[in-house]
């Protein structure tokens, strides 16, 4: 019995499909099977349409989601400050300096760097934040951090770039800094991004103000 080739489960050829009833066989004519295979057809390309509207549309949520990232980024004011030392305090284990972290201490420090220090800005709160500025060969952030509520969401990442350019304008060619070997989060931060870990030198520092006193948040 010649009842033709299947294809997707449908019957190409002139001879009727078969198919079987509740213990009987009825008989699909030409027409029928072609209609049958007509909706297949149309269903899987429906499926395959809709999988990439799915995909575009998802493509255009990310495109959305960075583009709005890269607005909430910006350059670091004097006028940022009290908003600034509000996040600094709101960040467990935070070092802070009294007089280089003062009001007066970061106004001197953004006025020798006034294009690279930065800030991430979002429903009226700072919620990132980051102070870089270089000596002319070598570039250094300091005070690093994002707000607790808005991390896992590339602020850290979009921040870091944003300094790194605003060094490359200033023909700085090398970046540093420097991460407690306690703070696992932020380490674990710099590893990510690609970041070296220097173990073929040591850090020394010499104290010339006894006053500026260093404390951590708890």
């Amino acid at each position: 019995k010649n009842v033709g080739r299947k294809t997707r489960g449908c019957l190409k050829g002139g001879a009727p499909a078969e198919k079987t009833g509740a213990g009987r066989k009825s008989v699909l004519t030409q027409r029928e099977a072609a209609g049958k295979c007509s909706v297949l057809k149309e269903g899987g390309t429906s499926r395959r349409q809709g999988a990439k509207q799915s995909k575009r549309r998802a493509a255009g949520a990310e495109k959305q989601k960075e583009k709005e990232e890269a607005e909430m980024i910006r350059e670091m004011k004097n006028e940022d400050y009290d908003r600034v030392y509000a996040l600094w305090m709101s960040v467990k284990g935070f070092a802070m300096r009294s007089i280089d972290d003062s009001r007066e201490g970061v106004a001197r420090f953004l006025a020798r760097n006034p294009r690279s220090s930065v800030v991430a800005e979002e429903d009226g709160q700072i919620v990132g934040a980051i102070l870089c500025g270089h000596d002319g060969r070598r570039g250094c952030l300091y005070h690093v951090c994002v707000s607790s509520t808005y991390r896992r969401r590339g602020i850290g990442t979009a921040m870091v770039v944003f300094a790194m350019e605003a060094l490359k304008k200033e023909k700085i060619s090398k970046v540093s800094l420097i991460a407690f070997t306690e703070n696992d989060i932020g380490n674990a931060f710099w590893n990510k991004i690609g970041w070296t870990r220097r173990e073929d030198l040591n850090y020394y520092d010499f104290v010339l103000n006894r006053e500026n006193i260093i404390a951590f948040n708890r």
